[in-house]
């Protein structure tokens, strides 16, 4: 009995997915980020320097969101996530020592660079190893896995921070760093996967998967609506702890509320798997789209814990959704290019996030973050009736 339990755990253990979906845990043991927000701006003084420092971080995800993905299709996934995590350690040290607005956007440059290495190859890693394993219907569940660990990963680190967050943001700066030094030590674990690769001049193929993947004509309205529900979100996300402020929360509880959003991303993302078999994949984005637009309109415009607890809810009904986008966008793409397939993608993605974090830098001068919040989920919604036909492709 003791012999089969080890076999199974050894089994485990030795799993490249599961690896896989550890780094992205690790990923996730942030300490500083239900403060981060808040923290830019107590140091700045101003919302709109905040969003504008955030727009510089899209503006380097769409500079590098090519490069990491050509990169992580020749260097493999595994020199990747070793890269990604030791720029991962050079930007918390950065934010460390940062006293200005210069440092706050070296440190957001670098993060742009991170999320380009670490979420294709991640991605990329568990199709290409469900194709040598002739499972990729199980794609949803194993992206759900791994992703669901970076929000597990933000729920633990967020209780945890809360917790400590009276010893000083500079101690949550120093426990991040030490949590991150573990990305790259565990990705040197990790198997890289062989797959044969023609020699090619990948900007040059760039206008091709654009022209005959990403935009043909069956796919466009579905990758025009996602690159903004996508960008809309992430600014919704980064902003949050501001939110938090405004409806008169106590520092500690924001680390707790911050734990709350993430631990409810994890359990969207969990039963989005289980939703979209059991419902199909229209039904699951239909729910999960009403649900985000109504959650987001709603945290915006009550007031207190309530607030809060819809807010929440966003992340959830988001969560739904993510799988569902992810598996479409793989279905109608090849593995030789899968890689840079997604950062076009990403790149698209990027575009729309930066679009939106200009507009709130303006639009905090003369609106509160309850407005814009009020506003992103407006945005949602007509975007949802222009692209309407998007659901073609999603039954």
């Amino acid at each position: 009995m003791k012999k089969t339990i080890l076999n199974k755990i050894i089994k485990i253990v030795r799993d490249d997915k599961n690896i896989v979906s550890l780094i992205n845990f690790l990923f996730g043991v942030q300490f500083i980020t239900p403060y981060l927000a808040l923290y830019m701006e107590s140091q700045l003084q101003s919302l709109s320097q905040v969003a504008l420092i955030f727009s510089l971080q899209s503006a380097a995800m769409i500079l590098f969101e090519l490069p990491t993905g050509i990169s992580s299709d020749i260097l493999g996934r595994k020199k990747s996530l070793v890269i990604s995590g030791l720029i991962q350690i050079l930007s918390l040290i950065i934010l460390y020592f940062a006293s200005n607005i210069l440092g706050f956007i070296f440190y957001a440059i670098l993060q742009g660079i991170i999320i380009g290495f670490s979420n294709k190859a991640s991605e990329s890693y568990i199709y290409e190893t469900l194709i040598l394993e002739n499972s990729q219907s199980e794609f949803k569940k194993h992206f759900t896995n791994v992703y669901g660990m970076w929000s597990l990963g933000a729920t633990f680190s967020s209780i945890i921070a809360s917790l400590f967050s009276f010893y000083g943001i500079k101690s949550l700066i120093l426990g991040s760093i030490l949590i991150s030094c573990l990305i790259p030590y565990f990705a040197l674990f990790i198997k890289n996967i062989n797959v044969h690769r023609k020699k090619q001049n990948y900007f040059k193929n760039v206008k091709k998967i654009l022209k005959h993947t990403l935009l043909k004509k069956s796919l466009t309205p579905f990758i025009l609506f996602n690159i903004f529900y996508l960008g809309v979100f992430d600014e919704v996300l980064k902003l949050k702890s501001i939110l938090f402020s405004s409806k008169i929360v106590s520092f500690e509880l924001i680390g707790l509320f911050t734990a709350l959003f993430y631990f409810m991303t994890a359990t969207g993302l969990r039963t989005s798997y289980y939703l979209s078999k059991r419902l199909s994949d229209y039904k699951t984005f239909l729910l999960g789209l009403s649900g985000f637009i109504t959650s987001i309109a709603f945290a915006a415009t009550t007031s207190g814990f309530l607030s809060i607890f819809i807010f929440a809810l966003a992340g959830f009904f988001f969560s739904i959704n993510r799988p569902v986008i992810s598996h479409v966008i793989n279905n109608n793409i090849s593995n030789q290019n899968r890689a840079t397939t997604i950062s076009i993608f990403e790149l698209l993605t990027n575009f729309a996030q930066l679009s939106v974090g200009i507009w709130i830098s303006f639009a905090s001068l003369s609106l509160n973050i309850q407005d814009i919040y009020l506003l992103m989920s407006l945005l949602i919604f007509v975007l949802l009736f222009l692209f309407r036909k998007m659901f073609i492709l999603i039954d």
